[in-house]
């Protein structure tokens, strides 16, 4: 008798487990965001994005990552994105509960790492044939900006209040000119922050020369 008292018992209890698992709900995922909405880098930077799922308790927040241009960037199972080539991407995170999707689009630009304000020093030199080779020269100091220029590889330097020219400039820094403008030139970027450029444009009637050394702004933003 104590035996099947004992075996009713042990049923019961199985039965209430049971209903008390079944009773258990998965909270669904309900959305997504990452810290970074736009990013822009030069070949070869890494950085991670951060994926939040909502709610906090949700039951799976398990991630997918993907990149819509891997030629541009890629990116891993933690969200590190590693720039590759000049382009444009978008990473993709996508929740596994729900498919909850957020984005993050991505431009690699190796011009991007001298974009921002820069104290230059300029020296400037003009020489007048109709003033009977006058010559005048000053030294001129200046909070200027180098930005992205219209075509695919130039940047554009405004390094005077009235001066500004765009020049070519190759993945090593170095500079070449786009004619009808400033020739010859010569001239560099020395690692991010510094610049040193040799301008002159001139006619029969004269011309100008400036000495260009620049320095980028701490705190400037890629």
């Amino acid at each position: 008798m104590k035996t099947k008292h004992f075996f009713i018992v042990l049923a019961a209890v199985a039965v209430c487990f049971t209903a008390c698992k079944k009773d258990e709900k998965a909270t669904p995922v309900t959305g997504i965001t990452l810290n970074y909405e736009e990013l822009t880098l030069i070949p070869d930077d890494t950085i991670t994005l951060i994926a939040t799922v909502q709610p906090d308790d949700a039951t799976n927040k398990t991630v997918i990552w993907k990149s819509s241009n891997p030629n541009v960037a890629t990116v891993n199972s933690e969200g590190m994105v590693t720039a590759v080539a000049n382009g444009k991407t978008t990473i993709i995170a996508i929740t596994q509960d729900g498919d909850k999707i957020a984005t993050c689009a991505v431009t690699v630009d190796y011009r991007s790492q001298w974009v921002g304000d820069w104290d230059f020093v300029v020296k400037r030199s003009k020489y007048n044939v109709d003033s009977i080779g006058q010559q005048e020269q000053d030294t001129v100091y200046y909070l200027g900006k180098i930005s992205i220029g219209n075509a695919f590889n130039q940047l554009n330097i405004k390094f005077t209040e009235n001066d500004s020219t765009n020049l070519n400039v190759s993945e090593d820094g170095e500079f070449s000119t786009i004619p009808p403008y400033y020739d010859p030139l010569s001239g560099k970027f020395e690692g991010e922050n510094k610049i040193y450029l040799y301008l002159y444009w001139g006619g029969q009637g004269g011309g100008i020369t400036y000495i260009i050394d620049g320095i980028k702004k701490e705190g400037c933003k890629k």
